[in-house]
C-alpha cells in the first residue's frame, strides 16, 4: 500500500474507533412514560411542561482525542479533508451533548445540522420559505374534502411481516432484519443490519411505501454501502451526514410517488416548528 494510503488507513481506523462511543439520540431521547404523561394532561385539557431534566454528558476527553486526530488530517486531500469532516462532526456532537440544558447546545446543533431559515448554495428558498407556502394551500385541501383521511389501522406486527417480505426481496446479499421495538418513540428507524418499527404504532398503505423507501431504501442501503468501503469512517454514519440521509430519503418519497399531503404537512411542520423553538417557543408552543 502507498505510505500515504497507509497513514489514511491508520488515522480512519482511529477515527473510526473514537467516534464509535458518541450517540446523539441515545441521549436525547425521551423516556416513553414522559409522552404518556404529557398526552394524558393534553388531552384533558390542561397541558403540562414535560418534566425532563437534561444532563450533560462529559466528553471533553473524546473531544480532545478527536481534535488530535484532525491535526494529523491533510485536508488537501480528499481522503484528508473527509476524515477530518468526519472527525469534526462527531467532536461537535460531542461538545453538543455536554451542552445539554444551555444556549451553547444550540449553537453546536446549528454548526451540524443548520437551521430552517438557512438558504443553502444553489437554492433560492430556505426549508422555512418553502414549508410556509405549502401549509397554507394544502390547508386548504385539507379543509374540504379533496384530500381524504389516511387510515392507519396495520398493527406493527402486521406491517413489520409485510417490510420483512419486501426487504427479503430486495436484500439477497445482506440480512436486514425487522424489528418490533416497544421502547423507541420514532414509528421507523433503520441503521445497517436492521429497520426497527414501534410496536405501539399503527400503520397506513402510504407508510408502507414511504417507510420501505426512506428507511430501507436509503438509510439501510446507503449505510450498508459505506461498511463495504476501505473506509470505516465511512460506514458510521456520522452526524455531518444526516442533512444529506433525511434530504435523499424525503426525495425518495418524492420520485418513488410515495409521499402524500399528510406527510409533506409534516415534513413542512418540522421546519416551522424548530424555528419557533430557535426563536423562544417552549414544548408547549412547538406542539401546539
Amino acid at each position: 500500500m502507498d505510505a500515504q494510503l497507509e497513514r489514511f488507513s491508520e488515522l480512519d481506523a482511529a477515527i473510526a474507533k473514537a467516534c464509535g462511543s458518541i450517540r446523539v439520540l441515545k441521549y436525547l431521547t425521551w423516556p416513553e412514560s414522559v409522552m404518556d404523561t404529557f398526552l394524558a394532561s393534553y388531552r384533558a385539557g390542561n397541558p403540562k411542561l414535560p418534566a425532563v431534566k437534561s444532563v450533560p454528558i462529559d466528553q471533553s476527553a473524546k473531544v480532545e482525542e478527536l481534535e488530535a486526530l484532525m491535526a494529523r488530517c491533510d485536508r488537501g486531500h480528499p481522503i484528508g479533508s473527509q476524515l477530518w469532516k468526519t472527525a469534526w462532526s462527531y467532536a461537535t456532537a460531542a461538545r453538543m451533548l455536554g451542552a445539554m440544558g444551555t444556549p451553547e447546545f444550540t449553537e453546536h446543533s446549528v454548526a451540524l445540522y443548520g437551521r430552517p431559515d438557512h438558504v443553502y448554495e444553489r437554492q433560492k428558498l430556505s426549508s422555512l420559505e418553502a414549508a410556509n407556502p405549502i401549509m397554507e394551500v394544502t390547508s386548504h385541501l385539507m379543509a374540504g374534502d379533496v384530500v381524504a383521511k389516511t387510515q392507519s389501522t396495520i398493527t406493527s406486527h402486521v406491517f413489520a411481516d409485510r417490510l420483512r417480505h419486501a426487504l427479503d426481496d430486495f436484500f439477497v446479499d445482506d440480512e436486514v432484519a425487522v424489528v418490533v421495538d416497544g421502547e423507541m418513540s420514532a414509528k421507523a428507524a433503520a441503521g445497517s443490519k436492521r429497520v426497527k418499527i414501534r410496536e405501539d404504532a399503527l400503520f397506513s398503505d402510504m407508510d408502507f411505501a414511504q417507510l420501505l423507501n426512506h428507511e430501507a431504501l436509503i438509510h439501510t442501503l446507503t449505510s450498508i454501502n459505506g461498511k463495504r468501503q476501505p473506509l470505516r469512517s465511512l460506514g458510521l454514519g456520522s452526524p455531518r451526514t444526516t442533512k444529506t440521509q433525511e434530504g435523499l430519503a424525503v426525495f425518495s418519497e418524492l420520485v418513488t410517488f410515495s409521499i402524500d399531503i399528510n406527510r409533506l404537512r409534516r415534513v413542512a411542520l418540522r421546519s416551522q416548528a424548530v424555528e419557533l423553538a430557535l426563536n423562544g417557543g417552549n414544548f408547549l408552543d412547538v406542539f401546539s
